[in-house]
């Protein structure tokens, strides 16, 4: 399923939303909302598969059918994220990755841990404020995580998750001809520092921003996170005199 915001913007740069591992889409809404009016979100829905290639397959579908267009991949997309990038290269205006990785971001051993169990039961409420938000999150948000992880199912949550842990796309991002931003939040507690710098190192043209927030940036910063795309996009791409970004933003 693919949902379009904002049509209505003819001049609007649309920009793919690729979600984290829920693959839901639903916890976009409050980073949708505080969208620039010179961007458009085309938010990527993914159908009940583990296996990053097929998730690639569904997500090209999205893609629109002509024009320069802008990729933010979250955590679990990130490897998405790059792999869309590389087949549209020559329309790809840059891809912005949030919280994510392209080594596995945790030690090999927690193949070892009962997955399937561990996903059969929403999680607690302080389990998803303690790893995913921040301390002050609401109730009402903390709820609508648990729902899209319980949406989404216990045996497709431990599968993705087992491919997060085999995933390499080192190969990959090297290639990649757009430029790329990396937001980090400094307060994130399932992807590692490292991560970035890893991506960073391998990326020809890539830049990192620290972000104060948690693993869930864009649900949590979404104000602070799009001054930093917007001052990405329009630093980079100066001479897009079709779309309009005030550059006013003095970024990372």
């Amino acid at each position: 399923m693919i949902c379009s915001y904002n049509a209505q913007v003819d001049t609007a740069l649309p920009f793919v939303l690729l979600p984290g591992m829920d693959g839901t889409g639903l916890l976009f809404d409050d980073f949708i909302a505080q969208s620039p009016t010179a961007f458009r979100a085309v938010v990527v829905t993914f159908p009940r598969s583990a296996s990053y290639d097929e998730l690639v397959e569904s997500a090209v579908d999205a893609i629109p059918p002509d024009g320069r267009f802008l990729i933010v991949a979250e955590s679990f997309s990130g490897p998405i994220g790059i792999r869309l990038a590389l087949r549209f290269a020559d329309r790809v205006a840059g891809l912005v990755l949030v919280n994510t990785f392209v080594v596995p971001p945790r030690p090999p051993a927690l193949h070892v841990l009962p997955w399937s169990l561990i996903f059969a039961v929403p999680p607690p409420r302080f389990v998803v404020r303690a790893l995913l938000l921040v301390k002050g999150a609401s109730k009402q948000f903390i709820d609508r995580v648990r729902s899209a992880i319980a949406r989404t199912g216990a045996d497709v949550m431990t599968a993705r998750l087992r491919s997060v842990l085999a995933v390499n796309e080192v190969g990959n991002l090297t290639q990649l001809r757009c430029p790329v931003l990396l937001l980090r939040a400094t307060g994130d507690r399932l992807v590692s520092n490292q991560s970035a710098e890893v991506i960073a190192r391998y990326a020809p043209d890539s830049k990192i921003c620290d972000i104060l927030g948690p693993h869930l940036l864009l649900q949590c910063r979404p104000a602070e996170a799009w001054r930093v795309i917007e001052d990405f996009v329009y630093r980079t791409h100066r001479n897009m005199a079709r779309f309009h970004f005030d550059g006013s933003f003095n970024g990372c």
